[in-house]
């Protein structure tokens, strides 16, 4: 596969998890970007994964969350 390819369909995938409004969502965009990254370590491509901003903010939220009751 031409890696032209699969670097647009990341940028692609990671622009979907970017825009979606539901976590399920961003979820199933994050897997599909996750796999495009994976192909492209494996073809020796220099990569590296990024979040998107709704991702930064789940992070965030679930680090704010108290863990004792």
């Amino acid at each position: 596969m031409d890696l032209n390819y699969i670097l647009g369909r990341e940028q692609h995938t990671l622009h979907m998890a970017e825009a979606s409004t539901s976590r399920s969502a961003r979820a199933a965009h994050r897997a599909f970007a996750k796999a495009y990254g994976l192909k492209l370590a494996a073809s020796g491509f220099p990569h590296a994964v990024l979040l998107t901003q709704a991702e930064r903010h789940d992070m965030r939220t679930l680090q704010a969350r108290p863990t004792g009751a």
